[in-house]
């Protein structure tokens, strides 16, 4: 899993991931782990898109690139060209 947050800590052992806003506005990361649901903790924000790339194995989270519904095309090419960047370390 990638992530362009590197504050960001994730889980390495849950087998699903979901964020939740509540009704209060509490975003939380869940984890899904030996087929129950639990909260990990709360977080600031959660990703804006998630690109999943099956060829690599390779979960993408995006917190700072976001699908423009007024510019889908335009939208996709930044994305890609961002998925293209070797990571940085």
């Amino acid at each position: 899993m990638e992530s362009d947050d590197g504050r960001i800590a994730l889980p390495p052992d849950a087998y699903w991931l979901i964020w939740e806003k509540s009704t209060n506005g509490v975003i939380r990361l869940c984890q899904k782990k030996g087929g129950c649901w639990s909260p990990v903790r709360e977080v600031a924000r959660a990703p804006q898109t998630i690109v999943i790339d099956n060829d690599t194995e390779t979960i993408h989270l995006f917190y700072d690139v976001a699908i423009d519904r007024a510019d889908i095309a335009g939208a996709l090419k930044r994305l890609a060209a961002r998925l293209r960047k070797p990571p940085e370390l």
